[in-house]
């Protein structure tokens, strides 16, 4: 966070023409880098998953941490195999992700649709409830979802969908919506602090791998490394270092 009042002279409110020129360099260093490489959330820092022992293992495991925050995440079928664990992905797309991540992105890889009829139902659960959460899908396949968030009194928490590569902007009707996109990418934005998570979805033909990854979201960042200054220089920006 920026310390404004030693950009205060003490005669005045008047800056100093060395904070000016810091400031001027650090506007230019904003600039510089541009939409593609500004991260606009913090993401979740994703520990070592457990993959269970081969197919029929049932419940797959991975915990991690959102903005101080510890979580765990569970992929749940009796028919889940080995194909769960954790990859880096480019979120930097905007016209896909409102609120992009990195170039290289922690996300968990994981089997939507494993050649039954039983439904894969994915749930997370944080320490305490956290606020702004977006769930940031890539490659979801098209279908229909059952979905519930609860804040930390079981209240149902509601949700929105936000930028993404949808031929039709997938809609919500109680605890459910369909994407009608195969390989589906985008931000879902939960509408309330949210203690649990979970959705569940049943297609029986095999398609291979999903990612998922979850941000506290901030408010949009139109037009790139200008937006990104404004808000260096208002407010402080929520991003972490990797």
């Amino acid at each position: 966070m920026i310390d404004r009042s030693a950009m205060h002279a003490t005669s005045g409110n008047r800056v100093p023409g060395a904070a000016r020129l810091i400031a001027t360099a650090a506007a230019a260093a904003v600039l510089a880098v541009g939409a593609s490489d500004a991260r606009a959330a913090v993401f979740t820092d994703w520990g070592t998953p457990d993959q269970g022992t081969g197919p029929g293992v049932g419940v797959q495991t991975v915990s991690g941490t959102l903005g101080g925050t510890s979580l765990t995440m569970t992929v749940a079928n009796a028919s889940l195999g080995g194909n769960f664990g954790v990859t880096n992905r480019d979120l930097t797309n905007t016209s896909i992700w409102s609120q992009p991540g990195s170039a290289s992105e922690e996300v968990v890889i994981f089997q939507q649709d494993n050649g039954s009829s039983q439904a894969t139902t994915t749930t997370i659960t944080f320490v305490t409830a956290v606020s702004d959460l977006g769930l940031y899908m890539r490659f979801f396949r098209d279908g229909a979802y059952t979905m519930t968030a609860t804040d930390a009194s079981s209240n149902a928490v509601s949700y929105s969908f936000l930028s993404g590569n949808y031929t039709t902007t997938p809609t919500v009707s109680g605890n459910q919506f369909t994407l009608t996109d195969n390989f589906t990418s985008g931000i879902i934005a939960f509408n309330g602090a949210v203690k649990t998570l979970s959705f569940s979805y049943v297609k029986s033909g095999f398609g291979g791998n999903s990612d998922m990854t979850l941000g506290i979201l901030t408010s949009p960042v139109p037009g790139g490394g200008a937006a990104i200054l404004a808000g260096a220089f208002a407010a402080p920006l929520r991003s972490r270092r990797r």
